[in-house]
């Protein structure tokens, strides 16, 4: 597993890592799902049929 330290800008927004982007295979458009779980926080590509 890699790390990556990243900065949050002064917007609040947080960049995520090409490496991570590609490995995903996130695409403009795409939803991805954010939650906290013990003190973590979480960040996940949204797949809508894993939902239903």
């Amino acid at each position: 597993m890699n790390t990556y330290i990243r900065k949050i800008d002064s917007a609040n927004r947080l960049k995520i890592p090409k490496e991570i982007i590609e490995f995903l295979a996130i695409r403009k458009g795409d939803s991805i799902e954010i939650f906290i779980e013990n003190k973590n926080l979480i960040l996940r590509k949204f797949n809508k049929e894993m939902r239903n």
